[in-house]
């Protein structure tokens, strides 16, 4: 159960931080990451043990998948709310005024060792912002999609310590550029590009390092975690995403065989988008790169059931709600509001 645990709680956090293009499914050690009301700098840890591995636990190959939502609505800059009209009153010709973001994820582990695991993982996801056009003149609501295939994350993770109840995990992931960073059509134009939170993609490599503790007291599971994401350079249309750290704690404890639930926090820091693309619109606050990071933090609560397969298979589903309690960006940016997350997961 508990290797099951491990692989659904990582979609959970990493489903909750909601980093759309750079989400890991159940990640053995990567990370997501990026903080801005979009891609929030979140690096969720893919791979919190919320029960400790034995020898009993050890498997060959997992596979997972997720589905999650989250939606942003009005506008902050910095910690306090920002109302429609002073944001119209700063000259521009589109103000969002709300925004949603799904994402399916996907992706396959492998244990060759019993101290080592091994992951590949992508998603798709689908963003629509909702904005209003001319706000102080002839005021009128339009809406914009993108979507498609995001970067892809392979990653590997070591048991570094183990004493007792007592393990520290190590890992390091690396975030292929798979997802488009050239996505447009603001107003009807394809040679116009959305605004950075609706690409798909970072359009860099990026390294995803994180380091986990995990302990028990009885039938409860706790632990802490701390990471990072660090971009590569510089993508090809001229800017890349700020680098981001994170830190969380999380518990879980069984109410029966079969169910457990879980609680857990996480605060996110990340820096403002380096460089600029020329081609992004620059007619709404998200088409600012000086408007993106800042630091937000995330309570979530959620539950994990377990259900025995065929052949000693088991499949895992899990559920999981966050609410961000503080948030701090640079510049203007959107509300994030409540998100939910489903994961699946079997072990073979």
């Amino acid at each position: 159960m508990s290797r099951s645990l491990m692989m659904a709680t990582s979609i959970t956090t990493i489903l909750l931080a909601y980093t759309p293009t750079q989400a890991q499914a159940c990640g053995l050690g990567a990370h997501a990451g990026h903080t801005s009301s979009m891609h929030t700098s979140s690096s969720a840890h893919a791979g919190h043990d919320m029960h400790q591995n034995s020898e009993a636990d050890f498997t060959n190959i997992s596979l997972c998948a997720g589905y999650s939502h989250m939606s942003m609505k009005g506008l902050r800059r910095g910690h306090d709310k920002l109302s429609l009209q002073d944001a119209a009153n700063l000259g521009y010709d589109m103000v969002p005024t709300e925004m949603t973001m799904d994402m399916v994820m996907f992706g396959v582990g492998v244990k060759p060792y019993e101290w080592l695991d091994l992951s590949l993982s992508s998603h798709f996801m689908r963003s629509q912002m909702f904005m209003i056009h001319d706000p102080l003149t002839t005021p009128h609501v339009s809406q914009h999609r993108t979507g498609g295939l995001g970067d892809t994350v392979v990653g590997g993770k070591i048991k570094a310590y183990e004493s007792g109840h007592n393990t520290i995990h190590a890992s390091l992931g690396l975030s292929l550029p798979t997802g488009s960073i050239d996505e447009g059509g603001v107003h009807g134009n394809p040679a116009i590009h959305s605004p950075y939170r609706m690409q798909l993609g970072t359009g860099t490599y990026d390294l995803l390092p994180s380091v986990d503790f995990n302990s028990s007291l009885g039938a409860l599971s706790y632990g802490a975690g701390l990471g990072g994401r660090i971009h590569l350079g510089e993508n090809d249309n001229g800017y890349s995403w700020g680098d981001s750290v994170n830190a969380n704690i999380h518990g879980s404890y069984p109410l029966k065989n079969w169910l457990s639930v879980s609680a857990g926090a996480t605060i996110d820091h990340s820096g403002k988008i380096n460089g600029r693309d020329t081609a992004v619109t620059h007619d709404m606050p998200s088409g600012n790169p000086d408007y993106y990071g800042g630091t937000v933090v995330t309570t979530s609560a959620g539950f994990h059931i377990m259900m025995p397969g065929e052949n000693d298979d088991a499949h895992a589903l899990s559920f999981s709600v966050g609410v961000p309690v503080y948030q701090d960006y640079n510049g203007i940016q959107m509300d994030k509001d409540m998100s939910f997350s489903i994961g699946w997961n079997t072990q073979f």
